[in-house]
């Protein structure tokens, strides 16, 4: 495929006809793609002068402008008719994207195909439920599913809180409000903060970053609500431990102690290409809390985690190998097919966040005139300004 007269809506209509999960793109570089989870290259180089014409025409001025500030920008789009997962970003050679394609219709744990335990695992009410991996290893997909499950059986006042939002969600027997981190909220931890005071069911937290979204979404957890986050980790140990480690060293038995008593399932999974399949589907290990696990985590001892996993499977824990297993004798499959039925269509939405991306730009510069003015005020003279008055001033 020649580049020369091509636009970004083609090579995405073109990587999505090869099978492909993600577009790299790079000025004076072939298009890159992601099949079956390897690297490949197309032909033509694309010129720093045609990408940059690219990445303006799809951001419009308000987002160019807030990318040449920040220096990346997270953001999902509809690209030749398919939506995709953004992040654009400097580096060497100039303007830089990489692009994940998403699924053009509703993703559900059967489309997906998951293991018949994240339906029961659906079905809770309050408590935490815990989605790890690394990056693309499907995350946010299985959230997805997730939440849908929810909303095709029960009326739920459900709140997501993302960054960006990858999948659109039609709310069918329950509200389903998507907040935006950088565009309608700040941070997760203020999503988390600010969701509890919106009479919600369900709390999706797109990633449990920080130690203070760590504490509010165990917070929330602990009132009644069911919360389902993200974090990174190989398996359900690392998960534990980097939800523990994220809070303060003083802290963090009392996590434990909270996590003993909310965690409903902990989800750690990766992509593996199946080549009789001819697809790549999740491989999970999941974690389904039992009276040792419980007693584990009372006891700060999370390096038996792996211990009490591998005692539950009565209980529905599931080890990488149990779950291989499943895989192997698995004969259903289920195929993404052109014909089904796509997501709610986000033009409404996408219209919408025009405005909201004015204000986060409007609001950036703002905040970096407020910090000029501040590092003006706290500048130090040679006319005998005291130190310790500087001081003063920086802790008010």
């Amino acid at each position: 495929m020649s580049h020369h007269n091509a636009s970004l809506s083609t090579i995405i209509r073109s990587a999505r006809q090869k099978g492909a999960s993600d577009v790299h793109l790079d000025c004076g570089l072939p298009p890159a793609l992601r099949v079956d989870g390897k690297i490949t290259f197309l032909d033509e180089a694309i010129t720093a002068t045609k990408l940059n014409e690219w990445v303006i025409g799809l951001l419009g001025p308000d987002r160019w402008e807030y990318l040449q500030e920040r220096k990346s920008i997270d953001l999902s789009e509809i690209i030749g008719g398919l939506r995709c997962r953004l992040n654009i970003f400097f580096s060497l050679r100039g303007v830089s994207l990489a692009i994940r394609i998403l699924y053009d219709h509703q993703v559900s744990i059967d489309s997906m195909n998951l293991h018949p335990i994240f339906k029961e695992i659906s079905t809770h009410r309050q408590g935490l439920i815990l989605v790890c991996g690394s990056t693309g290893s499907g995350k946010s997909t299985t959230l997805a599913a997730l939440v849908h499950e929810m909303n095709l059986r029960e009326s739920l006042n459900i709140i997501t809180i993302e960054n960006p939002i990858e999948y659109v969600m039609k709310p069918i027997k329950s509200m389903i409000r998507q907040r935006e981190v950088g565009i309608s909220v700040d941070t997760f931890f203020d999503g988390v903060r600010d969701a509890l005071r919106e009479d919600p069911d369900v709390i999706m937290v797109g990633e449990i970053r920080d130690g203070d979204t760590a504490r509010a979404t165990l917070r929330a957890a602990d009132t009644g609500h069911l919360v389902l986050g993200t974090l990174h980790g190989s398996n359900c140990t690392e998960a534990l431990q980097r939800m523990t480690s994220l809070c303060q060293s003083e802290q963090q038995e009392g996590v434990l102690h909270q996590l003993a008593g909310c965690l409903k399932a902990v989800i750690s999974q990766k992509l593996v290409y199946l080549p009789e399949r001819k697809m790549r589907v999740p491989l999970c290990e999941i974690l389904i809390p039992n009276t040792a696990t419980k007693s584990v985590l009372h006891s700060n001892q999370l390096v038996k985690i792996q211990d009490t996993l591998a005692s539950g499977r009565d209980n529905g824990s599931l080890t990488f190998k149990w779950y291989q297993d499943w895989l192997d004798a698995k004969t259903n499959f289920h195929y993404p097919k052109p014909s089904e039925p796509p997501a709610e269509s986000s033009e409404t939405i996408e219209s919408g966040q025009k405005d909201l991306w004015k204000l986060a730009t409007k609001k950036t510069r703002s905040g970096k005139q407020t910090m000029k003015q501040s590092q003006s005020d706290l500048e130090i003279t040679d006319d005998g300004e005291d130190l310790m008055d500087i001081i003063q001033d920086l802790e008010r």
